[in-house]
């Protein structure tokens, strides 16, 4: 699935209030520049979510399901989430956590969240995308637990960058200094 999905903006560059625009959550690169692993080693996305949980990366398995993709297209991001498929939302228009969610298939009922195999060669850049990506989708859940439903404006303030009408310390920002936290780690117990 190549469509976008919640974090970034298509086609405008600040959210407006009455204004059509289509909402994408993806992350686009961390702080720290992810290093490969050491003699090619390559994960396989069973390894990788082990690697997300050890390293205490929450992903609520009843509500999320993480994909590796087959074939990876973007160039802007290494993962995706909230591809609704209806096109554009105007910036008043409230959405529900059932808006993000599949309607049908093998992932009915979850938010997915799909991602680029090529990040499977390197342990930092696994624990850097997922732990981003989560940060912000477990943030969005906790929304949700608060409110029936939330100004997509609200939710794409928060999980857009700055460039795209994001606010500042917002949702991805955030995520980004979680990611950073996760390198670091990693880095100094492999010293």
């Amino acid at each position: 699935s190549g469509a976008p999905a919640v974090g970034m903006m298509r086609g405008a560059g600040k959210v407006v209030p009455g204004k059509n625009f289509k909402v994408s959550g993806a992350a686009a690169e961390p702080r720290f520049k992810p290093v490969k692993n050491l003699n090619g080693v390559v994960r396989t996305p069973e390894e990788a979510l082990a690697l997300a949980d050890k390293y205490g990366i929450e992903i609520p398995h009843d509500d999320v399901k993480i994909v590796f993709m087959k074939s990876w297209k973007r160039q802007d991001a290494d993962a995706e989430y909230f591809d609704v498929g209806n096109g554009f939302y105007k910036g008043t228009e409230k959405v529900t956590w059932d808006d993000f969610v599949m309607k049908q298939g093998p992932h009915k009922d979850k938010l997915v969240v799909r991602v680029n195999p090529g990040i499977l060669d390197s342990d930092e850049a696994i624990l850097s995308t997922l732990g981003h990506e989560m940060h912000e989708v477990n943030s969005i859940l906790k929304m949700f637990d608060q409110r029936d439903s939330i100004p997509i404006s609200e939710i794409a303030r928060q999980i857009n960058t700055r460039k795209n009408g994001g606010l500042a310390n917002n949702l991805h920002e955030q995520a980004w200094d979680e990611s950073d936290k996760l390198i670091k780690r990693m880095r100094e117990q492999n010293l």
